[in-house]
């Protein structure tokens, strides 16, 4: 089924368009047609939000980049579970790389003096240290798996 939106753009413009599946992602706004082709995307701070311009009734809104997901399964076809596996998980670490780096600006701008620090410290430091800590172990964990991943694809090439 698909729905008529409309952006609303700043300056007063708008841009209306038909999607059958949205993605409200934390950075951008996905729209998608009933082949899970991107239809157009826009990053949030530069729109001023959207409407549903007739009935919302049966709006798909969904958590996945419809596009990547097509890509795999067309690479899974093409060249084998095993190679979109591992194109997944390829992805899955350029995302996972870039919440890192979007999380560092974050942290860099709290604290960039010494009050901004203390405040860091006093008000939010044990949670922070806690925090630390688990994320350290996801690290050695992912670090675990992949490396398990990555052994034993390489003896399964290494095979007679």
């Amino acid at each position: 089924m698909t729905i008529h939106y409309q952006v609303h753009l700043p300056g007063g413009a708008a841009l209306e368009l038909d999607a059958a599946a949205i993605n409200l992602g934390y950075r951008k706004l996905w729209f998608y047609d009933s082949r899970d082709n991107l239809l157009a995307v826009f990053r949030w701070e530069s729109i001023l939000g959207f409407t549903v311009k007739e009935s919302a009734e049966g709006q798909f809104i969904t958590e996945e980049l419809l596009h990547e997901r097509k890509q795999i399964e067309e690479l899974e076809n093409r060249r084998g579970p095993v190679v979109a596996v591992m194109e997944r998980i390829h992805q899955t670490m350029q995302q996972a790389a870039t919440e890192l780096t979007s999380a560092h600006v974050k942290i860099l701008d709290c604290a960039k003096t010494k009050s901004d620090t203390d405040v860091l410290r006093s008000k939010y430091g044990d949670d922070v240290r806690r925090r630390l800590a688990q994320l350290t172990e996801d690290q050695r964990a992912l670090q675990d798996k992949l490396r398990s991943v990555c052994e034993y694809v390489g003896s399964v090439l290494a095979r007679d």
